[in-house]
């Protein structure tokens, strides 16, 4: 018989052309003079069924597409809602030294607080100070530390955000806050007073060398 091509426009998930056999038969006297001619050529109806067989079956492909398309859909999502739950995520950590040197700021400064309400249940002055005594050392060692840490938290967060930080800087943030421990027990004094000294300087070479490193950045010099 002859061969029908049809190109397929029908939801098919690739688009393609179909090639349809639509076969033939004797027809004897039934038919135009061109089918009687050449009894072989199908007749329209024959056409007509081919057709409709074939749309038949792109439509279950294409109903069978949309549902396996469905089920994936609805596998990912749940796969994604599952790995929520875990905590797991795609995305990297943003600052993470940032976030860690204020962490680590945030147990400092209650670790100082608490210092501070020791010394006060001890010289029994709930509030106010003790005018220069111990209490007030303790008060100031505390406020120090916030008043620095400050400055080179946002410092850090700076380079970090313009891509510059790295290794460097955790050694940086991890130096401070140990000398922000030797400055808390420094202040009280006695066997630990250079403590105080360390920290100091230790707080005042992290500020100048962390604005340094964020004006050769402005200035595309590092």
């Amino acid at each position: 018989g002859d061969t029908f091509l049809l190109g397929t426009a029908m939801a098919a998930p690739v688009p393609q052309t179909i090639t349809i056999n639509f076969g033939g038969r004797p027809r004897g006297r039934s038919g135009t003079a061109q089918e009687r001619a050449n009894p072989n050529i199908p007749t329209m109806a024959v056409k007509a069924r081919a057709i409709a067989n074939f749309a038949g079956d792109a439509s279950r492909v294409a109903r069978g597409s949309g549902l396996h398309g469905k089920e994936h859909l609805r596998s990912s999502h749940m796969g994604r809602h599952r790995g929520d739950r875990k905590g797991g995520t795609n995305m990297g950590i943003i600052l993470p030294v940032t976030l860690t040197a204020a962490a680590a700021a945030a147990i400092i400064n209650i670790w100082l607080a608490i210092r501070v309400g020791q010394m006060r249940i001890a010289q029994k002055v709930s509030i106010g100070d003790d005018a220069g005594g111990p209490l007030t050392a303790r008060m100031r060692a505390q406020l120090n530390f916030v008043e620095n840490t400050a400055f080179v938290l946002v410092l850090v967060a700076a380079i970090e955000l313009a891509a510059k930080g790295g290794v460097w800087l955790a050694w940086v943030v991890a130096i401070y806050m140990l000398g922000r421990v030797a400055h808390g027990f420094g202040m009280d004094g006695g066997a630990l007073a250079k403590g105080r000294s360390i920290g100091v300087i230790v707080t005042m070479l992290t500020q100048l060398g962390l604005a340094v490193a964020a004006v050769l950045i402005v200035l595309g010099r590092m």
